[in-house]
């Protein structure tokens, strides 16, 4: 009888210490993914924070129309030397919708963000597909907001607005119906047809090869095709790609050697920022942080390293 008391009061300890530290599990969890919402200003944006060390980076996800939790946990070793924020755009994820999509206002909740998690101090921003547009966009409207750009898988480029467009004085008319009253610059029209070419040509190559690069198409899905569809048409109107000339912030620029249906300027890009690094990481396509992380972070913590130096 004393045996079979025993044997229960060892279960029953044995079942405490397990919730317990079922307990202390969901509460390290619940505490290292905290969310928070900007409260001064519409729509509310999600953000999650990690790490507490400098420089501050905000990363930026691809999209349109999609939230930021496919970069994760890849993503989430930055945080081991920097303070990282993850959020979601507009109509995305945890984040309020609206009623305007447009690269301007994606830009100036950005700003919001920024003003809020790092008032009066410069920050990296860190993006991926289209997040590398809102974060170029970013540094050339706000120069003395940013301190350095890690930008993947860079996008055509796909405006083409010979002037810049106030943030804060627009008609949304104008924006999502842009037609350019100049002609296209010959460099425009020039990289365009190379790039067609080129990836043309990629395209067969990569279609006899036996290797397989991971489709992006296959893990993401849109959370919302409004967002998704008014971004894309407001594109045109965001200022052409010469404009690019007048960064001047360390920038480091990611892409892979394959073509998977993705069309990348990282290379043309490389050549209108001056002092950018571009790297190609071998064996990947326009996300080679997904292909071949182990490369990618290690060049990102070089990046990230100099501004403490």
């Amino acid at each position: 009888m004393k045996l079979r008391s025993q044997e229960t009061k060892t279960k029953v300890y044995i079942l405490m210490k397990y919730q317990i530290f079922i307990y202390f599990l969901v509460l390290l969890y619940s505490s290292s993914y905290s969310q928070s919402f900007i409260i001064d200003g519409t729509p509310k944006i999600a953000y999650w924070e990690y790490g507490n060390a400098e420089p501050t980076i905000i990363i930026i996800n691809g999209g349109p129309g999609i939230d930021h939790t496919y970069l994760r946990p890849e993503w989430d070793t930055l945080s081991s030397i920097s303070r990282i924020i993850y959020y979601d755009q507009r109509g995305c994820g945890e984040s309020d919708n609206s009623i305007n999509y447009s690269w301007i206002e994606h830009l100036k909740d950005l700003k919001r963000l920024k003003d809020q998690l790092s008032p009066g101090k410069k920050i990296v921003l860190a993006a991926s597909s289209w997040g590398t547009n809102i974060a170029l966009l970013f540094s050339l409207y706000f120069p003395n907001d940013t301190k350095g750009l890690i930008l993947s898988g860079f996008p055509d480029w796909r405006g083409i607005n010979f002037k810049k467009v106030d943030l804060y004085m627009y008609q949304i008319d104008s924006v999502m119906n842009f037609k350019r009253t100049l002609p296209i610059s010959d460099e425009i029209i020039s990289i365009a047809k190379s790039k067609i070419a080129i990836e043309q040509d990629s395209f067969a190559k990569a279609s006899k090869s036996k290797s397989v690069v991971p489709s992006f198409n296959k893990i993401l899905k849109w959370k919302s095709k409004e967002a998704h569809q008014q971004t894309f048409n407001s594109q045109p109107s965001m200022p052409e790609l010469t404009f690019f000339t007048e960064i001047h912030v360390p920038t480091l620029i990611l892409t892979g050697d394959l073509y998977c249906g993705y069309s990348d300027w990282s290379d043309i890009l490389a050549k209108k920022i001056a002092g950018s690094v571009l790297f190609i990481i071998e064996n990947s396509c326009h996300d080679p942080w997904y292909s071949n992380p182990t490369v990618f972070f290690a060049k990102c913590f070089e990046f990230i390293k100099k501004f403490n130096q």
